[in-house]
């Protein structure tokens, strides 16, 4: 088939009547196909060619035989072996009308046996009722001589031949998705780090931040007490433990408040105002503490974005192994295949042979497994079965993850011949190697491939849609926490304010502010006279209570004013008293 020139196939070298045209023999029994085969060499009914004396078409031992073949009742691939628990074949699988073409082409004829009649007369339990291999247990015995199925060469019995390879299956790995619970959404923004490196993080945070805070509260330089230049000291408070206890804990507070905020938006503010009654050194001290923060929190969130990035779009939507040996390093995980795979799988992954689950299952009845968490916990498949199963309407791919990146083994497909047939045997691999090396099989496969229904999209490894809304679990419950914890005390407050207030408008005296209490009474007037009087009132009151406040507020002034000029000046007498006793002795020391 397939001529350059034309259409032709054998049959176009038989009359109406089914004889051999012997004139379209000769006329163009020499015309080649892409293939490089002609009708003189390949059709049987072209018995002179277009050379009468050299004749033409396949006259070699196979011509006139009848073969024995059997079936593999195993199906994952329909387009290439389709066949029932019957040994009924339909007649478009590829692998079979491979075999029917190459028997038409070369003159020997099949004979089909049903596997389950020879089980039962010849077998004599020496067949197994395995899918697989029950037709490679018949081939061994010499019940057949021809095994039709998608056989793997490193499957067969000693002994056994076969063809070369008509396609290449690519073995993957295929796993779930990554099953998050609670912890891991909560765990998830610090998964950049390990547990050390936080650890570290944040001690040197706290410890630079804690640098920055006592500077500027002016506890590593002097205190108001000892210069009344510094008004950005504070001093501890004197009372009693409690009030320190207290303070701790409210500068405590306010060190985690400060180290959150930084971390978050990578600055730090310097707070020691750069003016004229500040020294100059303590500018720069601040200035070189905040220098360092602004440094170390640069590196730290460099090196965390990237991280967190990529953590966010692996995560939640990412496989739950990566790797097979994954699977294997992975406690109580079982990775399963077919049985035919075991002695590749145990060749190339002894170590690990306890974590293997192989079956006689199909692959669509193992893919059923990993979704359902049942048993699988990842399934060894062929390329070519994953994209056919998934073809199929009534088939999902949900929480799948085809691990394309990692090709586990590649098997070559191939036909199993008796090794008993000897050069009958040879010459039928021999004709059907020619067939395959001209492409007659692989054409026909990849156009079936290319042919087929669209399945589902897999999430592949690398092939990310995003960060997903799981990812925000973590800080948004975070932000929300704050947000309740600010509203209820918000309430709390707002609820405390109204009752004092009601107290207020019914005790006798009136002990609020008037901002408060014509608030009151503008929600619970009704009287517009009493409300003019109460306003009267109220101003009058104001202007005393404002009045009282500035004289309180200036004789406290004056006090502190006065106490602090008074230590000022003992401090200053007690300092000349002392220069002034130190340079006398000084003096009558060196009189002396």
């Amino acid at each position: 088939k397939n001529w350059e020139s034309t259409n032709f196939t054998c049959s176009a070298f038989v009359d109406e009547f089914g004889a051999p045209d012997v004139e379209q023999c000769l006329a163009l029994g020499h015309v080649k196909s892409i293939h490089g085969v002609n009708a003189s060499e390949g059709c049987c009914d072209c018995w002179y060619g277009y050379d009468a004396d050299t004749g033409g078409g396949y006259k070699g031992i196979l011509l006139g035989k009848m073969l024995r073949i059997g079936m593999m009742n195993y199906t994952d691939l329909e387009y290439v072996h389709n066949v029932t628990s019957s040994d009924d074949v339909e007649e478009n699988s590829t692998l079979y009308e491979f075999v029917r073409k190459a028997s038409e082409s070369y003159g020997f004829g099949l004979v089909l046996y049903d596997m389950n009649k020879l089980r039962k007369t010849h077998g004599l339990n020496r067949i197994s009722n395995d899918a697989y291999s029950g037709c490679l247990d018949a081939l061994s015995l010499s019940l057949l001589d021809i095994c039709i199925g998608p056989y793997k060469n490193s499957t067969f019995p000693p002994g056994t031949k076969s063809i070369k390879g008509l396609y290449t299956e690519e073995y993957v790995l295929v796993v779930r998705g990554y099953q998050f619970g609670l912890r891991e959404y909560v765990l998830l923004p610090f998964a950049p780090f390990d547990s050390k490196t936080w650890l570290l993080v944040t001690l040197t945070l706290l410890f630079l931040l804690s640098m920055h805070r006592w500077f500027v509260l002016g506890f590593l330089r002097r205190r108001p007490s000892e210069s009344s230049n510094d008004p950005q000291g504070e001093e501890l408070p004197k009372s009693s433990n409690m009030n320190r206890f207290q303070y701790s804990v409210k500068k405590g507070i306010s060190l985690f408040y400060h180290f959150f905020t930084s971390f978050a938006s990578g600055s730090v503010e310097t707070e020691i105002e750069d003016n004229d009654s500040t020294p100059a050194s303590y500018v720069y001290i601040e200035r070189i503490i905040v220098l360092a923060l602004t440094v170390f929190l640069f590196f730290t969130l460099l090196l965390y974005g990237g991280s967190t990035a990529a953590e966010f779009v692996n995560y939640p939507q990412g496989p739950e192994f990566n790797t097979i040996y994954d699977v294997f390093s992975a406690e109580n995980k079982k990775v399963c295949f077919h049985d035919s795979l075991y002695g590749v799988m145990e060749r190339k992954y002894s170590t690990n042979v306890d974590d293997f689950r192989n079956s006689s299952l199909d692959d669509t009845e193992r893919l059923h497994d990993l979704q359902s968490n049942d048993q699988c916990d990842g399934v060894v498949i062929s390329r070519y079965s994953l994209s056919f199963i998934f073809t199929q309407s009534q088939s999902s791919c949900n929480s799948l993850y085809p691990l394309y990146d990692e090709d586990l083994f590649t098997q070559e497909v191939v036909v199993a011949v008796s090794q008993t047939l000897g050069e009958l045997g040879d010459e039928l691999i021999n004709v059907m190697d020619i067939m395959a090396s001209n492409n007659l099989y692989q054409e026909r496969h990849d156009y079936i491939v290319s042919n087929l229904a669209e399945g589902c999209e897999f999430q592949a490894v690398n092939d990310r849609k995003g960060v997903a809304w799981e990812s925000f679990f973590a800080p948004l419950v975070f932000s929300g926490a704050l947000v309740v914890i600010a509203f209820i005390a918000g309430c709390m407050k707002h609820k405390s304010r109204q009752e004092s207030m009601q107290s207020e408008s019914s005790s006798p005296q009136c002990t609020a502010d008037p901002e408060e209490e014509l608030a009151s009474l503008l929600d619970n007037c009704d009287d517009l006279n009493k409300f003019s009087s109460e306003v009267k009132r109220l101003n009058e009151e104001s202007e005393e209570r404002i009045i009282q406040r500035v004289e309180t507020s200036i004789v406290k002034r004056i006090t502190v004013d006065n106490e602090r000029a008074i230590k000022q000046i003992t401090y200053d007498n007690e300092c000349a008293m002392k220069r002034i006793t130190d340079d006398a002795m000084k003096q009558i020391t060196y009189d002396n």
